[in-house]
């Protein structure tokens, strides 16, 4: 094995060019000889190297756990076309150990334009085959089941048998689909369903939405209604779709040869003639099998909501137009367009952006698409003629009115830009009417009849050549397509009618037909008065408004049918009616309008009735104050207490006073973290975010982080105090050369061993300790209010005299302290680093600037710090020690030399924990296990021994061994082995802190008997009752 890992990694390592011939043949040989292809029963192991290797990303990304998932997983893939291969490809690719392929049809030509892996000798095989026998040679390992049939419910069982993992529903027959995606439904089998992919070709539109949220796509809608109605299933299945328009239809079948039926590979199936960019398939089926694999993984993702509006809001748009139809073209009977082609035009067409103004993307989700059409309305382009869905365009109500005083001539003079975006708009509409209206079975008498022919002839052409006047790149290349489209529907419409379309010239106009005057000789004066409930609103909430219509002598004629309009007075810079919607009066004269404004101001209101024949117009307002909707904030963080570097979890919630928008995302919340440090988040669509934060210094006492909203012009901006999050020293004890201390939660401190200098002698008050060390004959401890004071001495050797430990002055402000063999280390709260005692070794030689600190351990010869960018710094262990060097590499930060949260020194030895929890270890490798370690929340180093905690609460314990090297010896663990929150080497002994807060020390046997040894290995009383609350969150 280890030579076929040489020979694979040599060859994929090559600079350029082929491999060598000799290389490639030795890989194949070994590979096959150790891995020969494999039957249905192969085994699928990351034991295997050679399988390790094949999924070696797979599992850098998911982890080995969730990567043994997918390969112990059963996947049934039914349709292998263009979105099932690719699915079914790149799950085997990703370690899928079991896959069924369902699939009637063959391999033919066209359908190599957008198949995972066939090729032309593939042609005329069964596509289940095809797959199955390219899979062996792709991964041998893998079993690959072939079944070439058709899915029906009456194999149901057979198909869906072995308990499949997940279905991958890749069908373009509806009945087919309809029926396995209820069978899975039915049977709990999880199973997601891909939508059509034919006729599209824009990869952003490209979405995994919930079947419930199907829209825009035809087999989508299709699978929704038929599922809901027959199967009476709402929701809970994912489905690939896209919100792209689909380009074209099915080709007519008449197109595909002589006689399309010979080509059939299954009855009632005629040819598929759907026009299909090859890589979107591919993309549907990619975008399948990715979900499907971070399911199998237990890790699965939360797609982007499908982009799309109320139906409410579109109909606002459909009710904008109908009035404009009333009020400025005295078209009482609408516009000639209904809701599903108002969102297409707004959509798709206008993209929710005027077609005056530059093209953009628009941002900010529905939210922005929801503000951006608060300013538009539909209005006609050519204002002679009839508000059809080729003749409405979007404008701001500035612009609409304006453009309701020009014809397009005017336009094509004036703003020749805006002329040609609004030709290509049109031209656009006709061209989907012509390639959709004929397959849909539209005939003259449903969507057009025979008067609407030269009207949809001439704009066509219309648009085509005025756009290659104007140089438009983009519709000017398609005039062909577009001009034989146009005559195409014309011929189509009028085929069997004896009708031959004339189309009219362009200058023709629609003449009004004269009616017989009713007018009455009197109009009578009439009164209007305007209310508005509540009297001032707030933002988004909805005021209704009561407009009552009265006429004033007697004897004048009924109210009841008169209709009235309302200008909020949001809809534009100016105050204008044309926002309003029409209601009638009913027959008390009186109309009620409902409105939810989304900016905070004032507005001044207009209630109108424009006059008739028999009464008289009157107008009258109102100046209503809408108020900023009121927000609150909360923020909770965990946990409270921390060290520095250590992450804490924010959790941010944006609530509002009012009904709030439909989505609550991408909202933007700013955090002050208090150590120096903010940061900006945005919200998901429930208002949440959840900022994770590693605090980069000390709190003194505590960081009282701050989170708010600024506002818009709709809510009102909020501002939270989270709890104090303290940041601070969690060393709850310490083991020296021959004493130990511990620290109870009473914040007492307990010292024992050898007490040869004072190291035990405690000051008093004995109350208020939050961080203790021990080294040499010296102990230091801080108190909560900054306090350090140390004890003992600084051995020296003779016959020089032993130092006291002076504490540097001022001794408050300190936040974390180390003391070494001979000499200590200091962290003040401004981040600034001390250290004091000897320095034959340079240990206290501090690297410029001695400022950003937020960790440092004081060794035997050496010193290290780790900064507040998560750099680690070592220095000292310079000279020698009665003639031998006392650098053993303690001291050479292994690169790179950031990302580090914790360090610990020992003697000649040094560890540290990067941010992802890997334990490194550089020195003398005597004294510590093979690293790195995965798996490490905290580490001690000790004179011959490391001690680190795992995250499982175990202890992993390696010590020099006299035959050289270091192991791990778990048996000088105290059993259990469990259960540990810190860790404390020193000497020849070893301190813990269990989370029933019991403390405990021990020396190994090997050291022998004596009274140090024993007085270290004895427990103060009580034993329970040592720690911090950081050490028990």
């Amino acid at each position: 094995m280890a030579m076929a890992l040489a020979a694979h990694r040599a060859w994929g390592t090559g600079r350029s060019g082929e491999p060598h011939r000799e290389q490639l043949g030795s890989l194949k040989q070994v590979f096959h000889h150790q891995h020969p292809p494999a039957t249905s029963t192969s085994s699928h192991s990351l034991e295997d190297d050679i399988v390790a290797e094949h999924f070696t990303r797979n599992v850098q990304f998911f982890g080995r756990e969730a990567q043994q998932k997918i390969m112990g997983s059963f996947v049934v893939v039914v349709g292998l076309g263009g979105v099932g291969s690719h699915a079914a490809h790149l799950l085997l690719r990703s370690g899928v150990g079991r896959l069924r392929l369902i699939d009637f049809d063959q391999v033919s030509l066209s359908s190599l334009n957008r198949h995972a892996v066939a090729t032309r000798a593939d042609v005329g095989m069964p596509k289940a085959t095809c797959l199955q026998e390219h899979f062996r040679r792709m991964v041998p390992e893998a079993r690959v089941e072939a079944l070439v049939q058709m899915y029906t419910a009456e194999d149901e069982d057979a198909l869906l048998d072995g308990a499949p993992d997940y279905v991958i529903d890749a069908i373009d027959n509806i009945d087919t689909k309809i029926s396995l995606l209820a069978a899975c439904n039915r049977r709990g089998i999880p199973v997601i369903c891909v939508a059509g992919a034919g006729a599209k070709a824009d990869p952003t539109r490209i979405r995994i939405a919930d079947v419930s949220d199907s829209i825009v796509d035809p087999l989508a809608r299709a699978v929704r209604q038929r599922l809901r109605r027959d199967h009476s299933i709402e929701a809970g299945i994912p489905i690939v779709l896209s919100t792209e328009k689909p380009r074209c239809t099915l080709v007519p079948i008449q197109e595909v040869g002589d006689n399309p039926l010979d080509y059939q590979i299954v009855p009632n199936f005629r040819v598929r003639t759907i026009p299909v960019l090859g890589t979107l398939p591919a993309m549907f089926g990619l975008a399948a099998a990715s979900h499907v694999l971070c399911e199998l993984a237990s890790a699965p993702f939360a797609p982007e909501p499908v982009f799309r509006l109320l139906e409410a809001q579109y109909q606002t748009q459909l009710d904008r137009l109908t009035e404009r139809e009333d009020l400025v073209f005295n078209n009482a009977e609408g516009p000639s367009v209904d809701l599903d082609d108002v969102i297409y035009l707004v959509r798709e067409v206008w993209r929710g952006l005027s077609a005056k103004g530059p093209p953009y993307v628009l941002s900010g989700g529905d939210k922005g698409f929801k503000r951006s059409l608060a300013n538009l309305t539909l209005t006609r382009w050519d204002k002679e003629c009839p508000a059809t869905v080729d003749n409405l365009v979007l404008l701001t109500f500035g612009e609409a009115e304006q453009h309701e005083e020009m014809r397009p001539e005017d336009v094509k003079t004036e703003d020749p830009n805006f002329f040609r975006r609004v030709q290509q708009g049109i031209a656009r509409v006709l061209y989907i009417i012509s390639c959709t209206a004929p397959a849909a079975g539209k005939t003259a008498g449903a969507k057009f009849n025979s008067s609407d022919l030269s009207h949809l002839y001439t704009p066509v052409k219309a648009a085509v050549d005025g756009l290659i006047a104007l140089g438009g790149e983009h519709v000017a290349d398609a005039q062909t397509d577009i001009k034989a489209a146009a005559n195409h529907l014309v011929q189509k419409l009028h085929k069997g009618k004896g009708e031959t379309p004339t189309p009219r010239p362009s200058n023709a106009r629609a003449t009004p037909t004269l009616q017989p005057s009713t007018t009455p000789s009197v109009r009578y004066p009439s009164t209007l008065t305007l209310t508005a409930t509540p009297a001032a609103g707030v933002a988004t909430e909805a005021v209704t408004f009561l407009v009552t219509l009265r006429s004033t002598p007697p004897g004048a004629p009924v109210l009841a049918g008169k209709p009235v309009s309302i200008d909020f007075g949001d809809g534009s810079h100016k105050r204008r009616r044309l926002l309003a919607a029409i209601a009638t009066t009913g027959a008390n004269g009186q109309a009620t309008f409902t409105h939810s404004y989304l900016t905070a101001q004032t507005y001044n209101v207009t209630a109108a009735f424009a006059g008739d024949a028999s009464s008289g117009d009157v107008a009258a307002s109102l100046s209503l104050v809408i108020s900023l909707e009121s927000t609150s904030l909360s923020l909770t963080v965990a946990p409270k207490f921390l060290k520095p570097l250590q992450n804490a979890s924010h959790s941010i919630t944006l609530q509002f006073g009012g009904p709030g928008p439909a989505s609550k995302a991408g909202y933007q919340i700013f955090i002050d973290y208090q150590d120096g440090t903010t940061e900006t988040v945005v919200t998901d669509s429930n208002g949440q975010a959840f900022p994770v934060h590693a605090y980069i210094r000390f709190s003194n006492p505590a960081f009282n982080v701050t989170a708010s909203f600024a506002g818009d012009g709709t809510y009102a901006g909020s501002t939270a105090a989270a709890a104090s999050v303290v940041v601070r020293d969690c060393s709850a004890a310490c083991s020296g050369n021959y004493h130990a201390c511990a620290i109870r939660l009473n914040t007492t401190l307990e010292c024992f061993g050898d007490n040869n200098v004072g190291q035990l002698d405690i000051p008093a008050p004995n109350a208020g300790f939050i961080g203790v060390s021990c080294g040499g004959g010296v102990t230091c401890a801080i108190r909560s209010d900054t306090t350090l004071v140390c004890v003992g001495q600084f051995y020296r050797p003779p016959p020089a005299a032993n130092q006291p430990p002076t504490v540097p002055q001022p001794a408050t402000g300190f936040a974390f302290v180390s003391v070494g063999f001979n000499f200590v280390c200091a962290i003040r709260f401004n981040s600034s680093l001390e250290c004091w005692g000897d320095n034959r070794y340079g240990q206290l030689n501090i690297p410029a600037p001695a400022t950003d600190f937020v960790a440092v351990s004081a060794g035997l010869y050496q010193t290290c710090a780790i900064k507040s960018d998560t750099t680690l710094l070592c220095w000292g262990a310079m000279g020698t020690f009665f003639g031998q060097p006392v650098n053993f590499g303690q001291t050479t930060v292994p690169l790179p030399a950031t990302g580090f949260v914790a360090v610990d020194s020992g003697t000649a030895h040094t560890c540290a924990i990067r941010s992802d929890a890997t334990l490194v270890c550089f020195g003398s490798s005597e004294f510590y296990p093979p690293t790195p370690q995965a798996g490490i929340v905290a580490v001690s180093c000790g004179d011959v021994q490391t001690v680190a905690l795992r995250s499982n609460t175990s202890l992993m314990y390696a010590q020099f061994e006299s035959e050289g090297g270091s192991q791990e010896q778990q048996y000088l663990v105290p059993s259990p082995n469990s259960g540990f929150v810190g860790v404390y080497a020193g000497d020849a002994q070893t301190c813990a802190i269990r989370i029933d807060t019991s403390f405990q020390c021990w020396v190994p046997e090997f050291y022998g008997s004596s009274p140090v040894y024993d007085e270290l290995a004895s427990m103060p009383q009580p034993v329970n009752g040592f720690g911090a609350p950081c050490l028990y969150q």
